[in-house]
């Protein structure tokens, strides 16, 4: 059974080519479909980011989080608090100075898999500075095999972590309606 995409004919060409991005609910049946109705992290108080995080090029600063996608109720993919052996994980890196997003799928927590994911975003090595993340054991080991300075936030907090919930809302949703567009259902995420 595959559900039926919702029909893009009134969807300029543009929107559809920057793949759905910036999302536009509004105009875009996918985009709707795919949008999360959970209210999306609070904006951080200082409009140009936290001030103390200062970056002058790309790779200065990066934010990193792990994102678990689990299924609720329905059979919706949506992002999880806490991990569950079904969950699908991954890391999510942002670049503070470029706004790049990487999503790295990971088997599980450890270490080495973050180490691999720093390097697939930033290679090679030292082109990475500083790194905001929660102040997770796997995070702190890799950060300090890569020698990247770790700038630690409090975990579950968005007011100290909010760049990086929002890239992991941004993946999430970009995946969503890739798999609508594709024809899947949302439960293959």
């Amino acid at each position: 059974y595959f559900p039926v995409t919702p029909s893009l004919d009134k969807v300029s060409d543009d929107h559809i080519r920057n793949g759905h991005y910036p999302p536009s609910p509004s105009t875009c049946p996918l985009c709707l479909e795919a949008h999360l109705k959970e209210a999306p992290a609070r904006k951080n108080a200082h409009p140009q980011g936290d001030p103390r995080i200062v970056t002058t090029a790309a790779l200065d600063v990066i934010h990193l989080d792990t994102v678990f996608l689990t299924e609720d109720a329905k059979g919706k993919v949506q992002l999880g608090e806490k991990p569950r052996r079904s969950d699908k994980q991954g890391l999510v890196f942002a670049d503070e100075h470029s706004g790049d997003i990487m999503y790295y799928k990971v088997p599980n927590r450890a270490w080495e898999y973050v180490r691999n994911g720093l390097l697939a975003f930033g290679d090679p090595r030292g082109s990475i500075k500083k790194c905001c993340s929660d102040r997770a054991p796997e995070f702190k080991k890799a950060l300090h095999d890569m020698l990247v300075a770790p700038y630690g936030a409090t975990p579950g907090r968005s007011s100290s972590h909010g760049k990086a919930e929002v890239s992991n809302r941004i993946v999430l949703e970009l995946a969503r309606r890739g798999l609508l567009q594709s024809g899947l259902c949302l439960a293959r995420a």
